[in-house]
C-alpha cells in the first residue's frame, strides 16, 4: 500500500506544473489513492505488464490513465486493441524521431492526459529488452493493429 499523505503531499506540489508519472502499484489497492492526485493535477499512470494485466486493469475501471509495457516481438504499429477491447496508442517517441514529451501531444504530451480512453504502449527496446520480453511473457496473439 502507497503512503495517501506523502503521495497527496506530492500531487499538491506539482498540481501549478505539466507533470506525470508511472506507478507499477497494486492499482485495485491504490486506486482511490491514484485517482486523487490525478484529480489534484499530478498524473499518475498505471503502468501494465503485458496485455492481459492491461485487459485485466482496464475491466476493473478505477478511472486512472493506464499505460502497458509490450515485447519486443510486436510489429510496429500506432494504435491497436487488445482482445478485451482495450485501445492501445503507441508512444510517438518510439516511432517518430523528431517526437519528445515536449512536442508530444502539442504541448500536451500523451501521458500526462488523465482523461484518455487508450493505454499508451511503449515496445520493448534498448539492453534490457530481452528481461522486458521475459518479465511480461511473449505474445502475438490477442491484439488487432488499427493503423
Amino acid at each position: 500500500m502507497i503512503n495517501k499523505g506523502k503521495c497527496l503531499r506530492m500531487a499538491d506540489a506539482f498540481r501549478r506544473h505539466r507533470a506525470w508519472t508511472y506507478t507499477h502499484h497494486d492499482p485495485v489497492e491504490n486506486g482511490p489513492v491514484l485517482r486523487e492526485m490525478n484529480d489534484r493535477g499530478f498524473t499518475v499512470n498505471v503502468s501494465c505488464n503485458g496485455v492481459d494485466h492491461l485487459d485485466w486493469v482496464a475491466a476493473k475501471n478505477l478511472g486512472v490513465p493506464l499505460t502497458v509495457a509490450l515485447p519486443s516481438t510486436v510489429e510496429a504499429f500506432k494504435a491497436m486493441t487488445t482482445e478485451g477491447g482495450t485501445k492501445i496508442v503507441r508512444c510517438p517517441a518510439e516511432w517518430d524521431k523528431g517526437m519528445t514529451c515536449q512536442r508530444c501531444g502539442k504541448g500536451e504530451p500523451l501521458c500526462y492526459r488523465r482523461d484518455r480512453n487508450y493505454a499508451i504502449g511503449f515496445i520493448a527496446h534498448g539492453t534490457k529488452y530481452k528481461a522486458i520480453d521475459e518479465a511480461i511473457g511473449k505474445f502475438k496473439k490477442g491484439l488487432k493493429v488499427l493503423t
